[in-house]
């Protein structure tokens, strides 16, 4: 493990904490939902939604006034998730 990870930590790159607007989109652009992004990093993010959804495990990312994201949800619980970024959209 390298000195960078924080124990228990399993991302590949450090996570700064911050509170942006985002939205998730899924079901070819059909179906979307409101999130807060709540700490984010070059390779994926920690995300905060109102209310529990049904969410596929391929999603796009948008984060206002920033870049789109197509993302892999690796961790969803309590209404929060984790993604990993695919790359951009």
């Amino acid at each position: 493990m390298s000195e960078s990870m924080h124990h228990g930590e399993r991302r590949g790159a450090t996570r700064r904490k911050t509170f942006k607007s985002g939205q998730l989109v899924f079901s070819d652009g059909l179906l979307s939902v409101d999130c807060v992004v709540r700490n984010l990093s070059a390779t994926g993010a920690g995300l905060k939604v109102d209310a529990w959804v049904e969410c596929p495990e391929l999603v796009t990312l948008r984060i206002d006034s920033g870049p789109i994201h197509r993302c892999q949800v690796m961790r969803y619980e309590n209404s929060e998730l984790g993604v990993r970024f695919l790359g951009t959209a």
